[in-house]
């Protein structure tokens, strides 16, 4: 484990002690530099090659692969796809830069322009989409849709088909 200290003359030190290995320590001008090194040679001395700065993912690409690994050759996969190039153009860029302001901000637009049902199928495929990014390790950050309340879903259909409407209904079959 790195330790991080700040000296005197205002730079930072940081020293790496292990067991039955000689002591690492060095001082940087900002505590970022210190902690990226601190983290590079831990990394190192666990003999695990220092992962490089992953490339931005984008919500609609981050969409595309959900589609085409868990949709593919389902019929929602074109739906799914249609909802998420939809939600895109009002969200950040880049998935690390949305937050729960950012989905609050479309919920309430959305709820301006079509039913709650459809603003909550909109944000579950947004939390979908983060959950399973997280289970499949490309996001290491939660779901941003966590504290953001969910539209009331719309009442279930209660009536029932009666026996005349039924037989009318067969009736016009058969013939």
């Amino acid at each position: 484990m790195a330790s991080l200290r700040q000296l005197p003359s205002g730079r930072f030190n940081v020293q790496i002690r292990r067991k039955n290995e000689k002591p690492l320590s060095r001082s940087f001008d900002t505590k970022e530099e210190a902690e990226r090194w601190g983290r590079e040679q831990e990394v190192q001395l666990e003999g695990k090659p220092p992962h490089p700065q992953a490339p931005a993912l984008t919500f609609l690409s981050l969409g595309t692969l959900y589609c085409d690994t868990i949709l593919k050759g389902r019929p929602s996969r074109s739906i799914t796809l249609y909802r998420i190039e939809r939600i895109t153009p009002h969200l950040p860029e880049d998935v690390t830069a949305i937050t729960k302001f950012d989905i609050n901000r479309y919920r309430l637009m959305r709820l301006g322009q079509v039913s709650p049902t459809t603003c909550r199928d909109e944000l579950q495929i947004i939390h979908r989409l983060y959950r399973w990014a997280r289970r499949e390790m490309l996001i290491d950050f939660p779901s941003p849709c966590v504290d953001v309340p969910m539209p009331p879903p719309s009442k279930p259909r209660s009536r029932v088909v009666e026996k005349s409407e039924l037989s009318s209904l067969l009736g016009v079959v058969i013939r």
